[in-house]
């Protein structure tokens, strides 16, 4: 980077403040581009999402909800290796990246968040977290994980729906499951409505 040369950098970007003011300005006495790899992005089912909000066809989104649910096979062995990262930084980052990337020119200006840990305590981890960000137009956007779901949890991987309403007002809703290629592969169960 201090010879200009552009970096991807894989999520999370930093785990302190300081160090990402360093990489900044760094990058920017450099003429260096930084990006970060948020690969969710380039999901079909989300770029569709992005490409509905950017041609106005979601109105303006005020309200999103974004959540990923891991079993604890897969929070385990993050915490295994990783023994500074939280279901935030190692899952959650990825809806916080589709929010504000929906809402992309809306400010966030405050966070509530709340978390508990029971089954992560002996790693010195949350089991989950959870947290409500309001944006400086009034938009909220409500953001959740859970390294909960039992070992074996019935999940196939990614799987994920989007829901939108038509405008003026839109709400979204990206949600994700994600589980161990280890742990069986049957799919959830579905419910299906009439309505």
């Amino acid at each position: 980077m201090n010879q200009g040369l552009h970096v991807l950098i894989e999520k999370p970007f930093v785990l302190d403040l300081k160090e990402a003011d360093d990489i900044l300005a760094r990058a920017e006495k450099s003429g260096a581009e930084v990006f970060v790899g948020y690969t969710q992005r380039f999901r079909r089912r989300y770029l569709l999402a992005k490409q509905a909000a950017v041609a106005g066809q979601l109105g303006n989104i005020v309200m999103a909800m974004g959540k990923i649910y891991v079993t604890r096979a897969v929070g385990e062995a993050v915490a295994k290796r990783s023994p500074n990262t939280t279901p935030s930084i190692n899952t959650l980052t990825y809806m916080v990246d589709l929010i504000l990337w929906y809402l992309e020119g809306k400010k966030p200006v405050e966070v509530y968040a709340r978390a508990a840990s029971f089954v992560f305590k002996k790693y010195n981890r949350d089991d989950f977290q959870w947290m409500i960000v309001t944006f400086d137009d009034g938009s909220v956007a409500t953001l959740g994980t859970s390294w909960l779901q039992p070992l074996h949890w019935p999940a196939r991987r990614w799987r994920s729906t989007y829901r939108a309403r038509p405008a003026p007002s839109t709400l979204m809703t990206p949600t994700a499951t994600s589980s161990s290629r280890r742990e069986n592969p049957s799919p959830a169960p579905t419910r299906r409505s009439t309505r």
